[in-house]
């Protein structure tokens, strides 16, 4: 295998990785953790493979130094898609937090209930006659 042949096998893998990037956005948007998880597992064993292949073409770079301009070409695409999975990855880092935002503003509002019933109760525990006792 050619280090020029490497470099179109990342190109393609960093493609996978860029719609498995939009994919788990979606998921997101959508609520959908566990499949979100999942699409992060593939897109872990991607990133894995695509680091065994750098290695690879470490080493046949610096026996070969025919068709660097390909290989250039090569290199700015899988740059160009690296930087639109960078992106992919702000925008689902600002929706996780987001709904951090969300359920933490939630868990608040649960306590404040909480607390609000257990003042009504009064001392002794029992619930007054004005609050009723079925759900």
């Amino acid at each position: 295998m050619e280090a020029e042949d490497l470099l179109e096998i990342n190109y393609d893998m960093f493609k996978k990785m860029k719609k498995l990037a939009e994919d788990q956005e979606k998921m997101l948007n959508e609520g959908r953790m566990d499949r979100y998880l999942t699409l992060a597992n593939k897109r872990e064993r991607l990133k894995t493979e695509i680091t065994a292949n750098n290695r690879r073409y470490t080493l046949l770079v610096k026996d070969v130094s025919a068709g660097r301009a390909r290989k250039k070409n090569l290199t700015d695409e899988i740059a160009a898609v690296i930087r639109s999975i960078q992106e992919v990855d702000r925008r689902i880092e600002g929706l996780i937090l987001d709904g951090k935002k969300k359920l933490l503003t939630d868990i608040s509002k649960m306590r404040k209930g909480r607390n609000a019933l257990r003042n009504y109760r009064g001392k002794t525990g029992n619930i007054p006659r004005f609050i009723e006792k079925k759900g």
